[in-house]
This record gives structure tokens, sequence and C-alpha cells, in this order.
């Protein structure tokens, strides 16, 4: 068996970030979300950057998708964790068919 993911990234990303921009939406904040391209994540560690009202409050999404090839498990290293450290305003997101949790 291959590695394989529950749920695509792609589409935990899109359905999490329009609930997100829709909830500040709702509460009447303006809100400007930022999909950032793959090749920009090794400088920027975030899928999706979102301002709310002003350039201050500003914070980062970076998703991970669970994968499975005979456990679970996040493909994540060392290298990633370091550098999503240094980012105070980005949150990890991993998702999986029925949990997600935040680091």
């Amino acid at each position: 068996m291959t590695d394989a993911t529950y749920i695509a990234e792609r589409q935990v990303e899109y359905w999490t970030s329009r609930q997100i921009e829709e909830f500040f939406l709702n509460a009447g904040h303006q809100i400007l979300v930022y999909p950032i391209e793959q090749r920009i994540e090794r400088y920027l560690p975030t899928d999706f950057l979102y301002n709310i009202d002003s350039p201050i409050k500003l914070f980062g999404i970076q998703y991970k998708a669970l994968y499975h090839n005979g456990s679970d498990y996040w493909k994540l290293d060392q290298r990633q964790h370091d550098t999503l450290d240094s980012f105070p305003f980005t949150v990890t997101l991993h998702s999986a068919s029925n949990s997600s949790g935040f680091d």
C-alpha cells in the first residue's frame, strides 16, 4: 500500500479557509485572504494568510493532511517545525477524516 491521505489537503484548505472567511464577514469584519504559492511556503510557512480589518491583525494557517500506510501520520519534519516556530503568527492545522488538531 502506498501513502495516501484520507482527504485531499487542498480540499481541507479550501473548505476551512472559506469557513474562516465567512465567520469574520458574518461578524462584521473586513477580511482579505491571501493564498500562498507552494514555492513560497519555504520562506513563509503558511498556505493562507488572513488579514482582518487592518495590516496589524494578520495570521496564517499551514494545513497538513493525515496520511496512512498501516498507521496514521503527518508529513512534517524537524526543519518544517523549526520554520513554523520562527513565524509566531502561523498555526498548523492537522486534518483527518474525523478530527483536527492545532500545534
